[in-house]
């Protein structure tokens, strides 16, 4: 069952969301303890919604909990990283396979409005906002393949690499290829290319997976 399924509190949600950033852009590494009196404090929350919004984290393998130690950031090697990515590659294709086209005016009309707005994110380094419309924009996408079971397992599989990413969030460089990769699937999505639509997807995960991997067996070597 994935997050938008659950009943989860506003403020829950609120908290999942906000730490889920934090560790996909870097402000939580890999290891880092995440303490629940401190959390309550941060937000301004109490116990139960930071245990809730832990606990969703914890289903998404993005933390883990050790005896005598608590929550922390979940930690994953390259050869873990290209593992996931595999997995993701492959639904997100299948996704894109199985996607009616045309697709409908008013669902392409709203990938467009979320891509422009991460251009514009990517234009002033929002990296926060990136992330989130990045997650958004997979997010869209794959709910059109007409098929929500294949979509709630690509998001989950989405979530399961969030680690790995805070290693080339900065990279100015890869943010201006999501970029472009985004725009070459609308294009196919345009032209109701299907065989264009999967090459895009696959060349556009690829590239990241080979990204992410690359750059954090560069940091676990230094």
């Amino acid at each position: 069952m994935t997050l938008g399924q659950q009943r989860v509190s506003a403020t829950a949600r609120h908290i999942f969301e906000t730490l889920r950033a934090d560790i996909a852009v870097g402000r939580l590494q890999p290891r880092e303890r995440l303490v629940e009196a401190e959390l309550v404090d941060r937000f301004d929350s109490h116990r139960p919604a930071v245990r809730e919004a832990l606990s969703l984290l914890t289903q998404l393998g993005v933390i883990v909990h050790r005896p005598h130690k608590g929550a922390s950031v979940a930690e994953l090697s390259p050869e873990e990283i290209t593992k996931i990515y595999d997995v993701r590659i492959e639904l997100e294709c299948l996704a894109a396979r199985w996607m009616p086209l045309p697709l409908d005016a008013a669902a392409l009309d709203e990938l467009e409005s979320i891509q422009d707005a991460h251009s514009t994110a990517t234009k002033h380094l929002r990296y926060s906002e990136i992330f989130r419309l990045d997650l958004l924009f997979h997010a869209t996408l794959n709910n059109n393949c007409g098929n929500r079971h294949l979509a709630d397992v690509a998001d989950l599989m989405s979530s399961r690499g969030l680690q790995a990413r805070y290693s080339v969030q900065m990279d100015e460089k890869h943010l201006k290829d999501v970029e472009h990769d985004h725009l070459t699937i609308i294009a196919a999505l345009r032209t109701s290319d299907t065989a264009q639509l999967v090459e895009a997807v696959r060349s556009h995960m690829t590239r990241g997976a080979r990204w992410y991997a690359d750059r954090l067996q560069k940091q676990l070597s230094v």
